[in-house]
């Protein structure tokens, strides 16, 4: 089973502690599992292999750096990258706030299931 989970962005806070050790535990499990980041903040943790990272180009990520910047492109980013990588059958689970929004649409349009974490 692939499953995708959304973060807004990767830094150091407690979520994406949870995401990575989420996806860890999938992957001890047999799934595929994949962290989705509208960006990557500066001094952010690393995610190791075999937790597979899917992040915009990085020239986008230093244009999404700035605040205004990130609260306005954050829904397209995180929903092309669901658009492109999440294939029918596959889990999105996803936070609240722009990456709700985006993980239903793209969900529905790609029919992959949503997990909502709040």
């Amino acid at each position: 089973m692939n499953v995708f989970i959304v973060i807004p962005s990767l830094s150091y806070r407690g979520g994406e502690r949870y995401a990575y050790n989420l996806a860890r535990g999938l992957i001890n499990e047999g799934h595929n599992a994949y962290i989705v980041v509208g960006r990557i903040e500066p001094h952010s943790m690393k995610v190791s292999s075999p937790v597979k990272l899917i992040t915009s180009l990085p020239l986008l990520n230093i244009f999404l750096q700035n605040n205004l910047t990130y609260f306005f492109l954050t829904f397209p980013v995180i929903f092309t990258l669901l658009i492109v990588y999440a294939k029918p059958g596959s889990i999105i689970d996803s936070e609240s706030g722009f990456c709700l929004w985006a993980s239903l649409i793209a969900a529905k349009l790609k029919r992959c299931k949503v997990v909502l974490t709040v």
